[in-house]
Order: structure tokens, then C-alpha cells, then sequence
């Protein structure tokens, strides 16, 4: 009898022992789900913040090249440098930080010279890159009758990431 009885608490034993383990065993991986589905939130609300604001201060910097634009052709010169670097004149992307208030870096890379305005450019903030386009119709059948581009545009927003760096 003591035998019988020794038995079955061992085996209650055993099994309460792979319960134990087993219930361990869900709590851990519901966990790490929890803990990668957090990672994974954190991740995407911290980059569309970022993008977002990235996004508006390249719109910034489309307001100020167009003043600037306006205030270079009133001088009789050009915004647009194909030369440089960055697309544009000496002093011209100091201005343009100055009154856009913006701190990324801009490159200008397309011009439409009869317009006065910048066709595409590229402005760069920490790892995002937004892409500035103009599209349409380059002939006579722009908006409202006039030479140029129809006034479609369209924004892109990139993520950069730098996974190798080559160079000095």
C-alpha cells in the first residue's frame, strides 16, 4: 500500500513537473511575441513621425527655393547651378536653410528654366531621404494655357539605411 501510494505521487509529481515546464514554456513565448509586436510598434510610429516631419520641412524648403527663386530672377540670375554640388548657386543653400528653417540637405536636380522653379530635388534628413518631382507635360498645354509643367508633383519619403560604407 505505501508502495502504491509513493507511485502515484511520484507520478503526480512528474506530471505536475511537465505542466509546470509546459505553462513556462507559453508564458516565455507570449512573451517574446509581446515583447517583438512592442519593438515592432515602436519602430513604426518613431519612423512616420520622423517622415512626416521630414516631409514637411522638404515642403518648407519648396516654399523657400520658390521665393528665392522669384528673389534671384528679380536680379536677373538663376536659382539653379548644374555645376555644384548640390545644384545651387554659391550662398544659395545657406539661404535656403536661413528661410526654411530647415537643417537637412537639399540637392537641386532639376531646373525649368522658363518657369523659374525647381523641376525635381532631393531633400536629405538624418536617415530619411525625400524625393521632390514635378510631372506632366513638358509642351505648350501646361496649366492654364502656360509653357511648362502641368503642376503635378509627387513626394517620396525613404527610409536610408547604410548597411556598408566604402571609402578613406
Amino acid at each position: 500500500m505505501a508502495e502504491k501510494f509513493i507511485m502515484e505521487n511520484a507520478e503526480d509529481t512528474l506530471a505536475a513537473r511537465a505542466n509546470r515546464r509546459l505553462r513556462l514554456y507559453r508564458i516565455t513565448a507570449v512573451g517574446l511575441v509581446v515583447l517583438l509586436c512592442g519593438f515592432a510598434a515602436w519602430f513604426y510610429l518613431t519612423a512616420s513621425v520622423a517622415s512626416k516631419k521630414a516631409l514637411r520641412e522638404a515642403k518648407d524648403v519648396r516654399m523657400a527655393m520658390k521665393m528665392l527663386a522669384i528673389e534671384s530672377y528679380s536680379n536677373g540670375k538663376s536659382l539653379y547651378d548644374p555645376k555644384s554640388a548640390n545644384g545651387l548657386v554659391e550662398g544659395g543653400a545657406e539661404r535656403l536653410a536661413q528661410l526654411s528653417e530647415a537643417d537637412g540637405q537639399v540637392i537641386l536636380t532639376g531646373w525649368d528654366a522658363k518657369e523659374s522653379d525647381a523641376i525635381s530635388f532631393r531633400y536629405i534628413k538624418g536617415n530619411y531621404v525625400v524625393n521632390f518631382q514635378k510631372t506632366g507635360d513638358t509642351g505648350e498645354n501646361g496649366e492654364n494655357g502656360e509653357a511648362g509643367y502641368d503642376g503635378n508633383v509627387s513626394w517620396e519619403v525613404y527610409l536610408q539605411l547604410r548597411l556598408t560604407g566604402f571609402g578613406d
